[in-house]
């Protein structure tokens, strides 16, 4: 049922008419389903750059528009969403930077001045530590490895003729 409603004739006229999209679908289908489901009681978390320390707490920041979904049982990264791009909406290259990652529960605030939509900052739990974690080797091989076949795949379009990207260099 998730994937029926995000088939783009279904997506186009209902799903991202009526909902916010990707996420709600996937809720939707299990009630239309009746199959077990629950939310998360917290805010999900975020991946991204390690942006700064916020100097009146000294904790640290992410600031990010991907979100991060941990696995309630380990408390370990499970998969995040907004795509594999800094800002989907901005056409160019700019790839993810997962330095940290905050688990569900972390503090949000907005982050103004960026030039993002929904561009917002997140901090560690209450309680928990000041450093947010740090993106690990294997996950990092895991991203770097996303991004190279998004990279050849957006080669392989631009080829193509299918789409047009602005290249940045960082």
């Amino acid at each position: 049922m998730t994937c029926h409603l995000n088939t783009r004739s279904v997506r186009d006229e209902i799903t991202y008419k009526k909902f916010y999209g990707d996420k709600e679908s996937y809720w939707f289908a299990h009630a239309l389903t009746s199959t077990p489901y629950h939310f998360v009681p917290q805010y999900s978390g975020g991946i991204g750059p390690i942006t700064r320390t916020v100097r009146a707490t000294g904790h640290e920041e992410v600031c990010t528009l991907q979100l991060l979904h941990t696995l309630e049982s380990t408390g370990e990264p499970l998969w995040f969403n907004n795509g594999l791009v800094e800002y989907k909406g901005a056409g160019d290259d700019r790839f993810l930077r997962a330095e940290g990652w905050v688990p569900q529960g972390g503090k949000w605030r907005a982050y103004e001045g960026h030039g993002f939509p929904n561009l917002f900052c997140v901090v560690m739990p209450t309680g928990e530590k000041r450093s947010v974690n740090r993106v690990g080797r294997e996950m990092r091989q895991i991203v770097d490895r996303m991004v190279d076949v998004a990279r050849r795949y957006d080669k392989m379009m631009e080829e193509a003729k299918l789409l047009a990207i602005q290249h940045i260099s960082r």
